[in-house]
């Protein structure tokens, strides 16, 4: 599975689920967008990713999961339909969300360090919503449809307020604290992005799209 990188190519959703694929949390959390057709409610296990041997393997694939999910960030403007733009958003979320937690509760914020170089490449100075909602011809028909839509397609900007919360706790860590180092990275690699004026520009194009 180390070929997570680039060799395991597009499969067919029924397969996935029959191999057991849906099982195995680095799998879901390179690739979201081969899972997305299944709506699975199958648990996403990524604690062990965060710990030991598993951390150690997981920090050496940092830049093979930068690329993997700006590759599927890069297929958003290139998405019509707005069915498989929500589908793909929630699969991205919902795999985002336990990684995350288990990072975080592992005291391991580094391993999320992909995420910041994702999201360098995707707000540069003057970015807009077009960016990710540009080829949409509709974004659903209902209020409801368009404001999942919109959610699934911008994802990874509102994972922005949590990343800044943990240079925000980080700046409050005592340098007797136990996790003093792993807070004064994070906030190193925050400051190293400007962090800050990511979130801002973010900000701004969520705001675009939801204004209320």
């Amino acid at each position: 599975m180390l070929a997570l990188g680039g060799l395991l190519p597009p499969i067919a959703a029924p397969i996935l689920q029959n191999l057991g694929f849906v099982q195995l949390g680095l799998c879901r959390l390179f690739y979201p967008d081969h899972f997305s057709a299944l709506q699975t409610d199958a648990p996403i296990a990524l604690e062990r990713w965060t710990v030991g041997l598993g951390a150690c393997i997981l920090e050496a694939l940092q830049p093979e999961l930068a690329r993997r999910w700006l590759d599927m960030e890069h297929t958003k403007p290139r998405q019509t339909n707005w069915l498989p733009m929500q589908l793909l958003g929630r699969e991205q979320e919902r795999v985002l969300t336990v990684f995350l937690d288990a990072v975080e509760k592992a005291g391991r914020l580094d391993l999320a360090r992909f995420l910041l170089r994702v999201l360098v490449e995707l707000l540069p100075e003057g970015a807009t919503a077009q960016r990710w909602l540009g080829g949409l011809k509709n974004a659903g028909l209902r209020l409801a449809d368009r404001s999942a839509t919109h959610r699934a397609a911008l994802v990874l900007l509102h994972q922005l307020e949590r990343l800044r919360r943990w240079s925000q706790q980080a700046r409050m860590v005592s340098y007797f604290d136990e996790n003093y180092a792993a807070s004064q990275l994070w906030k190193a690699d925050w400051e190293d992005v400007q962090g800050d004026l990511l979130w801002t520009r973010g900000q701004r194009i969520l705001h675009e799209v939801e204004p209320l």
